[in-house]
């Protein structure tokens, strides 16, 4: 008998202690909000709605930014990799400001009004300021996919673009990278 009132006692002790939760915390141990029985008051935030428009897909913004600190440098190495397509047939290009290229594994030279070619179309486009989205959601395998790189100062900047969805501003410089060293 009395192991039965000692389980008795020990069983309304349990049931007890679940049974009330003076602290809000809940069964897996994390604090709760106040309650309105509680001592303090749960005050409603403020919600301010902001009216966001993205730009369509392929369309390239104004960033708010400071202008470019080291416009005046010319870039150190761009780097191209173009992939997809109906012949699935990849190609990279890798151009040094002083004329050193790699084109699909094989080093060559280029001339330098064509570095400089290269280097006008970075600035003028701005290329560390570009935004924007430059990629549908799903992919296309039949559709050219583009990554292109610029190094400069320090300061690096990839932008991944697919075809259709590529500005004619940074398709400009695609195209003027993917034909070097041809």
């Amino acid at each position: 008998m009395r192991l039965n009132l000692s389980i008795l006692i020990l069983a309304i002790l349990l049931l007890s202690a679940c049974g009330s939760t003076p602290d809000n915390t809940a069964v897996t141990g994390a604090p709760q909000p106040p309650t309105a029985e509680g001592t303090s008051e749960v005050q409603p935030t403020s919600v301010i709605p902001i009216d966001v428009t993205l730009p369509p897909v392929g369309t390239m913004i104004a960033a708010p930014v400071t202008e470019d600190p080291e416009i005046g440098l010319m870039f150190d190495v761009v780097y191209l990799e173009q992939t997809g397509g109906f012949t699935g047939i990849p190609l990279t290009v890798e151009v040094r400001s002083d004329g050193r290229i790699v084109r699909d594994g094989v080093e060559g030279t280029v001339t330098p009004e064509q570095v400089t070619e290269i280097d006008n179309i970075i600035k003028e486009i701005q290329f560390f300021s570009i935004q924007g989205q430059f990629e549908p959601a799903g992919t296309n395998p039949d559709a050219y996919s583009y990554k292109i790189s610029v190094d400069r100062g320090g300061s690096s900047r990839t932008i991944n673009a697919q075809d259709g969805f590529t500005p004619d501003p940074l398709l400009r410089l695609i195209n003027a990278v993917s034909l070097l060293g041809v």
